[in-house]
């Protein structure tokens, strides 16, 4: 039978990790949002539902569902993958 730690020590190695990656991958996409002259609307973590990215292989970065304004009014909507291990760390696809 498995005991508590052996299940309590995967969720407290696992949690924390998750969590960083996400506030990494926010941070990613708040500077890609400003120096693309973005004003983020929604940004809406995917888990399931990964757009145009639902085909990569583990492991990938955090997918996010983002409507942004640019700075003449126009609002678009896409996909974003988010990961600074990839070049660019960044990669959207629009709608």
């Amino acid at each position: 039978m498995i005991g508590v730690f052996e299940v309590a020590l995967p969720v407290m190695i696992v949690a924390p990790w998750m969590v960083a990656q996400d506030l990494l991958s926010r941070r990613l996409l708040k500077r890609w949002a400003a120096e693309s002259s973005f004003h983020l609307l929604m940004v809406e973590r995917r888990w399931f539902f990964l757009g145009p990215f639902f085909h990569l292989p583990c492991p990938r970065g955090p997918v996010f569902r983002i409507i942004v304004e640019s700075r003449n009014g126009r609002v678009k909507s896409g996909f974003v993958l988010a990961n600074p291990s990839f070049q660019p760390p960044v990669d959207v696809q629009w709608d």
